[in-house]
């Protein structure tokens, strides 16, 4: 069978130009996706600032550096720029107890 002279150059090119191929593909799906900067408040307190492919809806439950909340509001303030309010669980703290203050022996 007869080969072009180049046949050399180009059996070792292509797997590379395979593989920018499919790098092209991929940059032109990751392309479609689209971040969102969203700020979690509470009573205006901010509580955590996030980078997400999806915004939260209202009264969706959540999960914040381990407490759980609902949302209450959500606005948009730029294209790609959330404002979520957040209604924490409130923390149950224990009260110490009164009774064991005397010095075990």
């Amino acid at each position: 069978m007869y080969y072009p002279i180049f046949y050399k150059e180009m059996k070792n090119i292509l797997p590379t130009l395979y593989l920018i191929f499919i790098l092209k593909i991929n940059l032109i799906e990751w392309s479609d996706l689209k971040v969102y900067v969203i700020h979690f408040f509470e009573d205006n307190t901010l509580h955590l600032v996030q980078l997400v492919n999806t915004i939260p809806t209202v009264d969706e439950n959540i999960k914040i550096k381990g407490r759980k909340g609902k949302v209450l509001s959500v606005r948009t303030i730029e294209e790609n720029k959330v404002h979520v309010n957040v209604l924490f669980e409130k923390v149950k703290q224990n009260q110490p107890n009164i009774k064991d203050t005397k010095k075990k022996r």
